[in-house]
């Protein structure tokens, strides 16, 4: 079953990259490629067997989650611009805060 899952994963990216070539996007493997590739895929294998794939499009500033079941079944569990959430200094931060290691450098 965890063939299945990963050869659908990998045919995920597959097609994504053929769909997306199609608008001039470059894609990477299963393994990323550079930031200015413009998208980028990560395939991790979860606990459950599951797999996961997260598409990365550095120029929309956008990503989303698909999850991959080991019967093959694909579904988009989350999709988000992530240009605002970059924005955000800091959240859920520890100390030293940012603001806290800017006034120790002064």
């Amino acid at each position: 079953m965890r063939a299945i899952a990963i050869t659908s994963g990998l045919a995920l990216a597959l097609v994504a990259g053929s769909w997306l070539s199609g608008f001039g996007q470059q894609t990477s493997g299963a393994q990323g490629g550079p930031p200015e590739a413009g998208i980028q895929v990560l395939s991790t294998l979860l606990p459950g067997g599951n797999q996961q794939i997260v598409v990365f499009d550095s120029r929309q500033q956008s990503m989303a989650v698909y999850q991959i079941q080991a019967t093959g079944k694909i579904q988009l569990t989350s999709v988000r611009k992530i240009q605002m959430d970059l924005a955000i200094e800091q959240f859920n931060a520890v100390e030293p805060l940012p603001s806290e290691m800017r006034l120790m450098r002064q």
